[in-house]
C-alpha cells in the first residue's frame, strides 16, 4: 500500500468509526432481498418496504409462495419495481429447489441467483459471512474515482479491482462503508462540501480545485 493509500485509509477510519450498512435486515436471504431492492433507489426508500415485505415473507419458503402482484404492491414506491418482484420471487424458488432455502456464502452461486449482481453478492458476503469484500455503488464509485483511485470511465467492477489492489483485504468490509457515508454527508455528486471535506489536501477532483482547497 502507498503512503499516499495509507493516509485515505487512516482518514476515512479516523472519520466515520461507526460506519456501517444502513440497511436493516436480519438473515442472509434478507439482507439479498435488501439489496437487490436497493438497486437505482436509496436505502432508506427501502426500509419503508422492507418491514412489511419481511413482516409477510420472512425466509424463501414463505417468499416462493407468495403471490407477485402483493409483492409489487408492496414494494411499489421503489424504482423498478415489477421486475425486483418477478426477480425476488424467482430467487426464492431456486434457493429452495437448489440451496436447500439457503443463501449460498461463495460468490459464484450468489451471483446465478436472479436479480444478484456483483453487488449485491459482495454485500451478502461481507454482511452475512464476513468475507473480505469490497462492493461498489454510486457513492464509491464517485468517492474513490475523486481521490484518485479510480478513472470517470471504469466500470463498478473495475473500480471495485482497482479499491482492493490499493486497500488491504482486512479494511475492505469497514472502508466501504466508511466511503458510502462520506458520499452521503459530505462528497456529494453535485455540491461537494469540498471546504469541509478531510480529503481536501489530498483530492484529485475537478470539483475540489474550483473550491480553492
Amino acid at each position: 500500500m502507498t503512503i499516499r493509500n495509507k493516509l485515505i485509509l487512516d482518514i476515512f477510519s479516523s472519520s466515520y468509526p461507526n460506519a456501517k450498512c444502513s440497511l436493516v435486515f436480519s438473515s442472509p436471504f434478507q439482507c439479498a432481498v435488501a439489496v437487490s431492492l436497493s438497486a437505482q433507489t436509496t436505502d432508506k426508500a427501502v426500509n419503508l418496504v422492507t418491514p412489511k415485505l419481511f413482516s409477510l415473507f420472512p425466509n424463501p419458503y414463505a417468499f416462493s409462495k407468495a403471490d407477485i402482484k402483493e409483492i409489487e404492491s408492496i414494494i411499489r414506491s421503489i424504482g423498478l419495481y415489477k421486475n425486483k418482484a418477478k426477480n425476488l420471487l424467482e430467487m426464492s424458488k431456486l434457493l429452495i429447489a437448489k440451496y436447500d432455502g439457503q443463501v449460498p456464502s461463495n460468490l459464484s452461486d450468489l451471483v446465478s441467483l436472479p436479480g444478484v449482481g456483483i453487488k449485491t453478492a459482495s454485500v451478502v458476503l461481507a454482511e452475512c459471512f464476513k468475507v473480505p469484500s469490497f462492493p461498489v455503488d454510486t457513492h464509491c464509485k464517485r468517492v474513490l474515482t475523486r481521490l484518485g483511485i479510480a478513472k470517470e470511465k471504469d466500470t463498478p467492477i473495475e473500480v471495485m479491482e482497482k479499491a482492493k489492489k490499493a486497500f488491504p483485504k482486512e479494511s475492505w468490509i469497514n472502508l466501504h462503508h466508511q466511503i458510502i457515508e462520506h458520499g452521503r454527508t459530505i462528497c456529494h455528486a453535485r455540491k461537494p462540501l469540498c471546504k469541509t471535506c478531510p480529503f481536501s489536501n489530498i483530492c484529485k477532483s475537478k470539483e475540489n480545485a474550483h473550491q480553492g482547497c
